[in-house]
């Protein structure tokens, strides 16, 4: 990032529109694509047994009323104390 510009600073044979096209546009792309096959598994492995209907049944244990707010701790835990 720093010597392209240094570079079409002091004159090379390069715009700053092409240096977009042929540099920038593709980066930014190529970094979206990675993240998206980086991020996606991970979140998917990492959320995947996540069941929204557990915490629901720990919130009913819990008690209260449904307009109250109140901090929910999910329990992975599954023993029987």
């Amino acid at each position: 990032m720093f010597s392209v510009p240094l570079g079409i600073l002091f004159g090379a044979d390069l715009s700053v529109a092409a240096y977009i096209r042929k540099s920038l546009i593709a980066s930014y792309l190529g970094n979206i694509v990675g993240a998206l096959i980086v991020a996606l598994p991970a979140v998917y492995f990492y959320l995947g047994d996540y069941h929204f209907t557990d915490m629901e049944a720990n919130e009913m244990e819990l008690g209260g009323s449904e307009d109250a707010p109140r901090m929910v701790v999910y329990d992975t835990d599954k023993r029987s104390d």
